[in-house]
């Protein structure tokens, strides 16, 4: 058995000599896409005739439940096929890396040394996620996700040397959290988990994110192995610097306070102006009776 193939060899002691055999596939499988939305795929996938023992299936899909129906195919008199004496074999293909892996979207900074961004699940389609890692890289850097070992990410995240990984997210913290949605994160808080650190960004520097999705592998030969897949890279994200942030903040607090001031004067400048009038139209009146004779 493989992840897309599986070779099937029989015996038959019938007394008939001169007889073929049918082997009939049926697939099922049950699994989460990348959407967080639970799917079930089934189909008669082989419907084959043949007289040797034995048939090698191919082009099937990994991480899926197989039964397999086997028989042989007699003659009658009036010379119609007739199938009979079958047996049943039922088998799981092995698992496959993650088929499908959305980058991280909207990437932003929220401060000095921090900035977050969102994520989707992985398609389960080919084997369940382990786990993830969130990997934080120099956006200057060409190289692609692909290019970095595990080895190489675990090493530079015990120093904080870019790439590094950021933080471990098992597949029981993301499911409840992403079905239909995403899910927020916060790259830069120094904070460590699961035996890494998310180290502080630092101030002015650009950087662009992914994501590795772990499947455990299913074959025998690799008990403790994982198969993984990574996700294309985010947009690069700028973090913001201590003099912009203030900068930032004194424009805020500025402005207000210029537009309190204008409204005031105004204000200020019309009680004026009214009551210079009243005055004027009080006085008028006496004014006139001093005239009469």
């Amino acid at each position: 058995i493989g992840r897309n193939h599986s070779k099937l060899r029989w015996t038959y002691n019938g007394p008939d000599k001169l007889v073929s055999f049918y082997v009939k596939a049926d697939m099922k499988k049950t699994y989460r896409d990348h959407h967080g939305i639970i799917k079930d795929f089934d189909n008669l996938q082989y419907n084959k005739s043949t007289r040797e023992t034995f048939i090698d299936l191919t082009n099937l899909r990994p991480y899926s439940n197989y039964t397999v129906h086997v028989g042989v195919v007699k003659t009658r008199s009036n010379g119609s096929p007739i199938e009979m004496f079958g047996t049943r074999i039922v088998f799981m293909t092995y698992t496959q890396p993650a088929p499908f892996l959305d980058p991280p979207t909207d990437l932003r900074s929220e401060g000095a040394s921090t900035a977050s961004l969102l994520m989707t699940t992985a398609s389960e389609e080919y084997g369940m996620i382990d786990h993830y890692w969130l990997v934080v890289y120099n956006q200057s850097d060409e190289k692609k996700p692909e290019d970095f070992s595990n080895e190489q990410l675990r090493q530079n995240s015990r120093i904080g040397a870019l790439p590094y990984v950021a933080m471990t997210i098992t597949r029981d913290e993301m499911i409840p959290k992403t079905q239909g949605g995403k899910i927020k994160f916060l790259l830069g808080n120094d904070r460590e988990a699961k035996g890494f650190r998310n180290h502080k960004l630092r101030k002015g520097t650009t950087y662009k994110a992914f994501f590795r999705a772990f499947v455990k592998n299913t074959d025998p030969a690799k008990p403790n192995d994982y198969l993984y897949s990574s996700s294309p890279f985010a947009q690069g994200i700028k973090v913001a610097s201590n003099e912009r942030s203030v900068h930032n903040s004194n424009v805020w607090l500025i402005g207000p306070i210029i537009a309190i001031l204008i409204i005031t004067i105004i204000i200020g400048m019309l009680i004026i102006w009214w009551m210079r009038r009243n005055k004027k139209n009080n006085n008028l009146p006496m004014k006139q009776e001093e005239q009469q004779p």
